[in-house]
């Protein structure tokens, strides 16, 4: 039978499984009595993983030093990790065969014990001792946090500290400068995945031993879940919340609580090697300084591994707006010299510009992430296509649907032929827009609702349909200097038939309908921003719905895509690839033919 209380009874071996971190009188008491009950003692010190998880902050003292410290300890027979398969008392006994498990009884009522009779049965007792009053680990970060009742400044901070570069660095540096101590937040994968952080290398572990092993920090906490920011500030005290400028205003709602400091962005964070497998910090230029490219900005933050430095427009006035807006290096005279100081462009710029921006880069050496429509002609796309694979670089598309998940999942289950054979796509983007010199949409060379919006329903077609269709005509209504505001494309396929439909004149409603013979998918208005479709049958009861996240603008999705293409380039997947981009170049092309003739 497990003895319950201290005894007098000896062992012939006993263990003992701890954190024993900020090692105290407390532990050492515990390991003397446990000596004292046994001829062999066995201490487990947690790995930093089965702290984190069971106490959901990371230790002060580092894996190594514990077990250091554990170890020079004269009770102390032997010293081991304990992992988290250890955690279990009956696994732990199958490594050690242990007579006697000791702990404090501070654990007596909080379900510690309920293996006992499973230990019992091997002919192991579980002992506990007098827990050590007035002294924890858990008092003393107390005492450091200043929660003895001095006025000491806590400064707290968030984020997921992925590849641990520079930026992360003079952030830690600047928020400590804040206050006496400070406290750091790190992300969990599962929570970064909820909020739409995208492409993150380095596992929990690693990022919070990146950040301890740095040496600015106090303390180390994780973060879970939306809305912990708060619970924090009010359990630790917090004076000072501060997070880089890139999120200034979204945290303003703290101000209730304490003080927040937005922190200005390193810039040019070092791309020398700092990273798991093999990954760069690639250097994103961005060309152009409209709103597409002002709302791919505020969506890098969610994707690990880019850093954008530079942004290039030959008009001097919004090239120094927009690097003041986002601080970045602004570059007006010299496109040339703006791509010696980048890894990779993203292009945002009118339509007509896209050829000769995205060959210059190309020829350059750089990697090319261009918005829609890609180019206006077939053989500019190909030949553009055909110099990157030359310069083994990485091209892609910006329609940000294309990499959306739940746009990838309803491709995925239609072509495994839940609705059977399709033979219909409707897809239509409409949007009003208000005639002004200054609108791009009314340009009468490049302007006009198709080659604005009809990359968007052609991207179902292409990808269910292909590219080999028989027929294809346009009818229009035009504005007084030839804008088209109105259009549709009818495809004709073999056994099939698609229709696109684009406004910015004219509003319609904006979904998406694909039929097929044994059913349909619906994706309602605005189906372009897929979170979710219903796949449909004759028989209601039947119906399915299917749901994925489209967080913020969604150009993270691509942007992820992007960067993992380059630093990864054994496994690049294009999941829009060079073939439906020529394809819509090719529609584009003739849309432009018929509309100038």
């Amino acid at each position: 039978m497990a003895t319950t209380k201290e005894t007098n009874k000896h062992w012939k071996k006993g263990y003992v499984s701890g954190s024993f971190d900020m090692f105290h009188i407390g532990h050492l008491n515990l390991l003397r009595r446990a000596k004292e009950r046994c001829d062999y003692l066995v201490v487990g010190v947690l790995s930093d993983e089965c702290i984190v998880r069971n106490k959901k902050k990371a230790p002060i003292i580092s894996l190594e030093d514990r077990l250091e410290i554990v170890r020079a300890c004269q009770y102390v027979d032997e010293v081991d990790v304990t992992t988290k398969e250890l955690l279990n008392k009956v696994t732990a006994w199958h490594k050690y065969h242990f007579d006697a498990m000791f702990t404090g009884d501070d654990h007596k009522d909080d379900g510690w014990a309920w293996e006992e009779p499973e230990l019992n049965k091997l002919g192991a007792e579980l002992v506990f001792f007098p827990y050590t009053k007035n002294v924890s680990s858990t008092k003393l970060r107390g005492i450091l946090k200043g929660d003895n009742g001095s006025q000491m400044k806590k400064v707290i901070t968030y984020g997921t500290f992925d590849l641990f570069h520079d930026g992360h660095r003079r952030l830690l540096e600047r928020a400590k400068a804040m206050g006496d101590y400070l406290i750091v937040g790190v992300t969990t994968e599962q929570y970064d995945v909820q909020r739409g952080k995208l492409n993150v290398v380095d596992s929990l572990m690693k990022r919070i031993d990146n950040v301890r092993s740095f040496g600015i920090a106090d303390e180390v906490i994780i973060e879970e879940q939306e809305g912990q920011k708060i619970a924090d500030i009010q359990k630790y005290g917090i004076s000072v919340f501060t997070v880089g400028s890139d999120w200034k205003g979204k945290f303003d709602y703290l101000k209730e609580y304490c003080e927040v400091v937005y922190l200005e962005r390193t810039k040019h964070v070092s791309s020398s090697k700092l990273r798991l497998m093999n990954h760069d910090i690639v250097k994103l230029g961005i060309v152009g300084t409209g709103r597409i490219a002002a709302r791919t900005m505020d969506e890098l933050k969610f994707v690990s591994g880019v850093n954008a430095t530079a942004v290039y427009n030959p008009h001097q006035n919004s090239a120094e707006k927009f690097a003041q807006a986002f601080e970045l290096d602004a570059y007006r005279e010299s496109y040339e010299q703006f791509l010696e100081n980048v890894d990779a462009v993203y292009i945002a710029t009118p339509h007509d510009t896209h050829y000769d921006y995205t060959k210059r880069a190309l020829v350059a050496k750089k990697h090319v992430l261009c918005e829609k429509p890609f180019v206006l002609k077939k053989v500019e796309a190909e030949e553009l296509f055909d110099l990157a694979a030359a310069q083994k670089l990485v091209l892609m598309e910006a329609i940000k649907t294309a990499y959306a998940p739940g746009f990838l999942n309803m491709i995925a289950i239609i072509k495994s032929g839940k609705i059977g054979k399709i033979h219909d796509i409707e897809g239509a983007f409409t949007k009003l827009v208000a005639p002004g010199a200054k609108v791009r949409e009314y340009d009468n060379a490049i302007g006009g609702s198709f080659t604005e919006l009809a990359s968007y329903p052609l991207l179902p077609i292409v990808k269910l349909l292909g590219y080999d269709y028989k027929q294809l005509s346009f009818k229009k209504f035009d504005d007084k200097n030839g804008v088209d505001i109105y259009a549709k494309a009818h495809f004709q396929f073999d056994s099939a038939i698609a229709t696109v439909k684009t406004g910015i004149g004219v509003k319609s409603e904006g979904q998406l309908l694909i039929s097929g013979t044994l059913g349909y998918v619906l994706v309602k208005s605005p189906w372009w921003l897929i979170k979710g479709f219903e796949v449909c049958y004759e028989n209601p009861d039947d119906n399915e719905s299917f749901s994925a996240p489209f967080p913020g603008y969604g150009m993270r999705f691509e942007v992820a895509d992007f960067i993992r293409n380059i630093s990864e380039p054994d496994m690049r997947n294009y999941k829009l690839s060079r073939g439906d981009s020529i394809a819509m170049a090719d529609v584009m092309e003739k849309f432009l033919r018929e509309r100038d003739s």
